[in-house]
């Protein structure tokens, strides 16, 4: 599908979540003893991003006003951290049969977000991408009068995926996950700035046929959203590793199945001890995996960018302090 063009404040919007990373996603996929269920997935920002956001939205306004432009109405324009247009379309990434039920607003202390409920009649339909979390996180890019082209409900190649079954008074679930690769890390390369780093970039796409800078080519031309912006809190002048940091600071992202009733046996290797009825299949504390001697040693912006999906990433990941991987291929969940 082709996406219709970004307006420039959405523009606007797709750059400063470019450039933030702290965003807090947690989804929990509920299974009942007929295999029918539920998904609940929660996307937070923090009071700094969505500050960020609103600063960049005003910057927006006053440039396109300075150059004659003009920009829908505040009323008319979808709640950039709540837009229930977005969050109903984005049933279809779950896979068939699953329905978006319910949104609610997040607004408290100067966070921002939403929290979604969807049902599903067949658990055995549900499929749960392991890169859906990050294509979830963050505002809303649409404006008034543009359709935004969410995932479809093809199965992606990196889905968890669930089978059901009922044995007399035991259920028994299902979990296949995505294999998870030996990530093939690169040495660290030469310490530049996140400056050098940006004209580097900047130069590479300059001698590259046909490729623009996406910002640009989304707000308009004489508009660029993305000009002299540097990550919220930062100078500009950080090493890779800093900015790294920085940018992936209070992150946190989570997945969890949880089953109505009693679990029998199961080969999950993470029980959540808050809910027994409850298996963690990934759970990512960036705030603890940064400050891990491993993190430091392993992982560096350039092995990071060569990852090839989020697999490589769950893999390379999986066994530091912060992190919690379900890496067996295949998770038994046995409940009555």
């Amino acid at each position: 599908m082709i996406r219709s063009p970004l307006n420039p404040l959405s523009a606007t919007l797709a750059a400063a979540l470019l450039l933030a990373g702290c965003v807090k996603e947690k989804t929990v996929v509920t299974v009942n003893p007929d295999g029918s269920g539920n998904i609940v997935v929660s996307t937070v920002m923090p009071p700094e991003t969505v500050m960020m956001i609103e600063q960049l939205t005003k910057s927006m306004e006053a440039q396109l006003g300075a150059r004659g432009g003009a920009l829908t109405s505040a009323t008319n324009r979808p709640d950039p951290f709540f837009d229930e247009k977005k969050l109903r379309k984005a049933a279809r990434r779950y896979g068939p049969g699953v329905k978006y039920v319910k949104g609610q607003k997040v607004d408290k202390d100067g966070a921002r977000g939403s929290v979604a409920v969807y049902s599903f009649p067949d658990i055995g339909d549900v499929f749960i991408a392991t890169s859906s979390t990050m294509e979830n996180m963050g505002p809303s890019m649409t404006g008034a009068g543009e359709e935004e082209d969410v995932a479809s409900s093809e199965k992606p190649r990196n889905a968890v995926e669930f089978s059901f079954k009922t044995n007399g008074p035991n259920r028994t679930l299902t979990i296949l996950m995505p294999e998870l690769p030996k990530p093939d890390l690169p040495p660290p390369a030469a310490v530049t700035s996140v400056a050098t780093g940006r004209a580097a970039a900047a130069k590479a796409e300059a001698v590259e046929p046909g490729r623009e800078r996406a910002a640009t080519a989304m707000a308009g031309p004489g508009v660029n959203p993305m000009a002299g912006m540097v990550p919220f809190g930062m100078t500009g002048n950080e090493k890779p590793e800093e900015a790294m940091m920085k940018m992936m600071k209070g992150m946190e992202i989570s997945l969890a199945v949880q089953v109505k009733g009693r679990i029998v046996k199961t080969t999950a290797a993470h029980r959540d001890p808050r809910n027994d009825a409850r298996v963690t299949l990934m759970d990512m504390n960036f705030d603890k995996l940064m400050s891990a001697p491993q993190f430091k040693q392993r992982m560096n912006p350039q092995a990071m960018d060569a990852m090839d999906g989020p697999e490589e990433a769950m893999a390379a990941f999986a066994g530091m302090p912060g992190a919690t991987v379900e890496t067996n291929r295949q998770v038994v969940v046995e409940f009555q």
